[in-house]
């Protein structure tokens, strides 16, 4: 399947799928399916229009980097997009909802990893000003998943595509220098990725990393 026959399919999906052992907010329901073996959530999904080849090139000059086709691909279809959204119930005070993956678009995708780049280079001086340029990064973080972590995809080496988790425990140091004990791969392409969040109902996009519900 193509990337925007993907996205398609996983905006159709009308529930979440969480391990049934998973703890459960009271401010959320659920029903058992499959035996128990897994809980399914009601959700809904935000897709919006795709990005235009102007806020393309300006995400290339911003970042002064190429990104992925993969991921360029998915911008055209879907200029961000939050996926599987679940909402709380909190009684009196309302309700409130929280996307289990927040993938930016072209504006969020610019200011987030300037960020990053921002904190990995005050790892390398505690005076910013003193580095000319701030150091560049191998990789592009294109999902927020919540607790300051994010799913990223690989921008150059052999490695280039590949989908990783972006644990801020790592300090967002580049993929290529975190080597002792790596970041957890989570699939070889943006296409293998959303291939995963399909058949997983949302469970799975995240590698061994399951955000607390």
């Amino acid at each position: 399947m193509t990337i925007a026959a993907l996205l398609t399919a996983i905006g159709r999906l009308p529930v979440f799928h969480a391990p049934a052992s998973t703890p459960l907010s009271s401010h959320l329901e659920a029903i058992a399916v499959n035996d128990g073996f897994v809980k399914a959530i009601p959700c809904h999904h935000e897709l919006q229009e795709g990005a235009s080849p102007v806020e393309l090139a300006q995400l290339r000059t911003d970042l002064d980097i190429q990104p992925p086709d993969s991921l360029l691909a998915l911008l055209r279809v879907s200029n961000g997009a939050r996926l599987f959204c679940l909402t709380y119930d909190v009684g009196a005070l309302g309700t409130y909802m929280v996307p289990r993956y927040d993938v930016l678009g072209t504006e969020q995708l610019i200011v987030v990893n300037r960020g990053l780049r921002e904190t990995y280079a005050s790892y390398l001086t505690d005076d910013l000003d003193a580095l000319i340029e701030l150091p560049h990064l191998d990789y592009i973080a294109f999902c927020n998943i919540g607790d300051g972590n994010f799913l990223a995809i690989v921008t150059g080496g052999q490695e280039r595509g590949t989908i990783f988790l972006l644990d801020h425990d790592y300090g967002y140091f580049p993929f290529s220098e975190v080597t002792n004990t790596p970041y957890e791969i989570v699939a070889s392409g943006l296409e293998e990725w959303l291939s995963m969040v399909l058949t997983s109902h949302g469970c799975l996009g995240a590698g061994m990393q399951f955000i607390p519900l």
